[in-house]
């Protein structure tokens, strides 16, 4: 199972804190990867020729890759029928989190299951001197935004937190304090109709962190739109899809969909 989701065998990080696109790509990529199985894993980082190490606790998985001068450290998304996953989406009640503000008590959870492990992990990485990445998507992104705060407020440095498809994961003075600690090394991937974007509700005091990528309805990314343009493409995209199979906002959230974008 080879390049299963045919990216081509080119692996680029480039250790900068500015946007890179073939970095964010790469993160895609390994977003993705984090839903694989072990062997799988293994056997594409071999054809990427890099290395590679996986962890799971208690329903958390990360895929840890490892260039010269870089890491990945990739989160999975939710898994349909996870009684893990289904607790850390639902529980919904903000707690205190890290560097400040409130966070998701369910995402926090989550983290926490693995945290123990990873440590060790992360430790390394830094005495390596590698540039380190945090990504995922959907719930694996909640995830990445809450190492890269957790990380931060430690001191320690993140040259980018990339999320495709990420839920809300704080309330607005936790999106303040993780924009101003990360700068724009948090980048926000959304296409068009992603539902999971806009969940958990900002009524229950939720908000986004980080510079927004928005993939319209041709698949095209647009870096400085407002919710106007945003409300109206997604009619587009609605309209485009109508008669087809399926729900619009569910198909634009799934990973492949960011690959392909």
């Amino acid at each position: 199972m080879i390049d299963t989701y045919g990216y081509g065998d080119t692996w680029r990080v480039v250790s900068s804190t500015s946007y890179d696109w073939d970095t964010a790509y790469s993160c895609a990529r390994a977003a993705a990867l984090a839903y694989e199985e072990r062997d799988v894993v293994a056997a594409q980082a071999e054809h990427w020729r890099i290395a590679s190490t996986t962890l799971d606790r208690e329903g958390t998985e990360t895929v840890l890759l490892l260039g010269d001068e870089w890491a990945v450290l990739a989160f999975r998304g939710t898994e349909p029928g996870s009684l893990y996953d289904i607790r850390a989406d639902v529980d919904m009640v903000l707690v205190p989190a890290p560097l400040g503000g409130l966070c998701h008590r369910g995402f926090l959870w989550a983290l926490d299951a693995v945290w123990d492990a990873l440590r060790a992990r992360l430790a390394a990485i830094y005495t390596s001197g590698r540039a380190l990445y945090v990504c995922g998507h959907s719930l694996g992104g909640a995830l990445a935004i809450l190492t890269a705060a957790r990380l931060l407020g430690a001191g320690l440095a993140v040259w980018g937190c990339h999320t495709f498809g990420a839920p809300r994961v704080g309330d607005a003075e936790f999106a303040r304090c993780l924009n101003v600690e990360a700068g724009d090394r948090v980048i926000r991937h959304v296409h068009n109709n992603d539902t999971i974007t806009r969940l958990p509700p900002r009524l229950l005091g939720y908000r986004h962190a980080g510079r927004l990528i928005y993939y319209d309805e041709r698949g095209d990314p647009q870096t400085d739109v407002g919710s106007w343009y945003r409300f109206c493409d997604r009619v587009r995209g609605r309209w485009e899809d109508f008669g087809e199979w399926g729900t619009d906002g569910v198909k634009d959230h799934a990973v492949q969909e960011y690959l392909r974008i």
